[in-house]
């Protein structure tokens, strides 16, 4: 009736939409199931719908319910990540290296990190500079040649990181 092309639809994750009827099928690393605990799987396909028949008690306990299994979700991952050995930590900070080197770079030229010395800093107390981290990702993580450069510096001198003369 169909022809040729037509091949009946398998299972699929509803937030990856990955197909679970593969023999090799993996959520994408990305899909809220992998944070999951597989104890609560159960829990949560079964008290998921709260329909026009459900009544307002029981539609709190269940969205109350599911807030908590979201909030243990969270909780266990970062359990997970503080037992995570040093290297594995550093691990993934390599992952994202080229972001790091980006911001290094846009440090070195708007004139904070003005030498080796002040590098070396940087790598032994990044910390120190989350604020202009995050002000670096405000603007869009500007380099020198982008448009929001000079919004960056602006921001880099009214907050103190530079001096205007420098």
């Amino acid at each position: 009736m169909f022809g040729d092309n037509y091949r009946q639809q398998g299972e699929y994750c509803e937030f990856c939409m990955m197909n679970m009827d593969e023999e090799d099928f993996n959520h994408i690393p990305e899909c809220p199931l992998n944070f999951i605990q597989p104890e609560n799987y159960y829990q949560i396909l079964e008290h998921q719908f709260i329909d026009e028949e459900t009544n307002s008690e029981d539609a709190a306990y269940i969205v109350g319910k599911q807030i908590f299994l979201a909030i243990d979700a969270v909780l266990a991952q970062q359990k997970k990540w503080a037992q995570k050995s040093l290297m594995s930590k550093f691990d993934e900070v390599l992952n994202r290296y080229t972001e790091l080197t980006q911001f290094v770079v846009a440090l070195r030229d708007a004139d904070v990190l003005k030498d080796a010395d002040a590098i070396i800093s940087f790598l032994l107390d990044p910390a120190e500079y989350d604020d202009l981290f995050a002000v670096w990702i405000e603007f869009g993580q500007p380099q020198i040649d982008d448009d929001t450069w000079q919004d960056f510096i602006s921001a880099v001198v009214s907050c103190g990181w530079k001096l205007n003369n420098s």
